[in-house]
Parts: C-alpha cells; structure tokens; sequence
C-alpha cells in the first residue's frame, strides 16, 4: 500500500494575479491528473473557450502503468 502523501495550502497575493491559493503535493498520481482533466473540461464546456492543448499519448500512457498508486 501506499504511503500516505504530504499536503499544504498556502495564499500568495500578487499585484498582477491578487490572491493565489498554491496546493503543494509531494507527489503526483494519477487520480491528480484525472481530476485536473475533468476541471479543464468542464471548463472548456461552460466558458465554451477551447485552449485546444491536448495531453500527449505517451505521457498517459506512462501514468497508467500498474508501478503507480491510485490512491
């Protein structure tokens, strides 16, 4: 099993940005990426703006690989 991963919040405010809320992981899995594509879609279906970026297929295709966790 999986150990259990670090997470913080902090709030940063910019003159250009104002308050920027940064999520810090220390590392990466799957289920992050899932639901950073699912919030870019939805994104893309309600503001119809398309950023017409795609994930690359060797890029997923290293994520699904059975040595990472999903959890």
């Amino acid at each position: 099993m999986a150990d259990a991963r670090y997470e913080t919040q902090f709030t940063v405010t910019t003159t250009e940005r104002g308050k920027v809320v940064l999520k810090v992981l220390d590392r990466i899995n799957i289920d992050d990426v899932f639901v950073h594509l699912v919030n870019r879609e939805l994104y893309r279906l309600v503001t119809k703006n398309d950023t017409g970026s795609d994930v690359p297929q060797n890029f997923k295709d290293v994520l699904v690989k059975t040595k990472y966790s999903a959890g």
